[in-house]
């Protein structure tokens, strides 16, 4: 079976780095990037099955991010995911949903638990 791959943009390396950790296992790959124009080069060599992406970076932010994406025909179907520390009301068009960062990580540590503990 084909590794998941996702793409996770953001400038917070920290936050990036536990993500990624939490993410990773022999069923998913993760690659990283800074900012929304490091995440496009990367593009151009990559297809991830979903994105993650922040919204307020420096260089490009998530906003500009999630458009360019939008206009390029071989991402299409690629869902993009937005995390912010500070959850806005308004989604990018384009992407899929709006997710705080704490909520995100609070639901995948939560689902590890579960698929550790042998009772479920």
């Amino acid at each position: 079976m084909t590794p998941l791959l996702m793409l996770v943009v953001d400038d917070d390396v920290a936050f990036s780095m536990l993500l990624t950790e939490l993410l990773r296992g022999d069923d998913c790959k993760i690659e990283r990037a800074a900012n929304g124009r490091e995440a496009l080069a990367m593009l151009d060599r990559m297809k991830p099955h979903l994105i993650l992406t922040d919204l307020v970076m420096p260089v490009m932010d998530g906003w500009e991010f999630t458009r360019a994406v939008r206009r390029d025909s071989r991402f299409g179907g690629v869902p993009v995911v937005v995390m912010s520390s500070v959850v806005k009301k308004t989604v990018p068009e384009g992407a899929a949903c709006c997710i705080d960062k704490n909520v995100l990580l609070g639901k995948i540590g939560e689902l590890l638990t579960l698929a550790d503990d042998p009772a479920t």
